[in-house]
């Protein structure tokens, strides 16, 4: 943690023409685990998305999600994107989604030592903005096997439970 105990950047990119970074903070002394996410538009405008802001104790839950759907149109398509973290032994996150379009598979970004967990972000396209399309996140393993897995269509995604 920096001195004051505040966030930490764990990674930046880009997706759709904008600039995201994922921050997170984790307070050792009650176990608990946040992140964020903020991005930066082509035009100057930016947004930190607080709906990912919320205490976890990864302990007890080693994979959560949140996104959101973006209300502004990202050039021609509606933009939405996940964020979490998942088990330090998670080789790879796989997003699920309604409408069967295919699998979202993201790299989780692996913090070192400052974080117990890997994260995770991914950004799609939005059929609406009424829901995320996601149905289901997968935590797979080097092999491909299910570690864990969480429902989707909820922000956050939150109802984890063993395959």
């Amino acid at each position: 943690m920096g001195p004051s105990g505040g966030p930490q950047l764990v990674a930046w990119g880009a997706a759709y023409a904008w600039v995201w970074m994922l921050v997170a903070r984790s307070d050792p002394s009650q176990a608990r685990l946040c992140w964020g996410v903020g991005l930066a538009g082509p035009e100057g405008m930016g947004m930190f998305l607080p709906g990912t802001w919320w205490p976890f104790p990864p302990a007890h839950k080693e994979l959560a999600a949140g996104g959101n759907p973006f209300t502004r149109p990202f050039g021609s398509i509606r933009v939405g994107h996940l964020s979490g973290y998942a088990p330090r032994r998670t080789a790879r996150v796989r997003l699920l989604f309604e409408d069967n379009r295919p699998a979202l598979e993201l790299t989780p970004i692996d913090p070192g030592d400052r974080f117990p967990v890997k994260f995770f972000i991914g950004f799609f396209p939005m059929p609406s903005i009424d829901r995320l399309p996601v149905t289901k996140v997968l935590a797979l393993d080097g092999r491909g096997r299910t570690i864990r897995e969480c429902a989707g269509q909820a922000s956050p995604v939150d109802t984890c439970r063993e395959p």
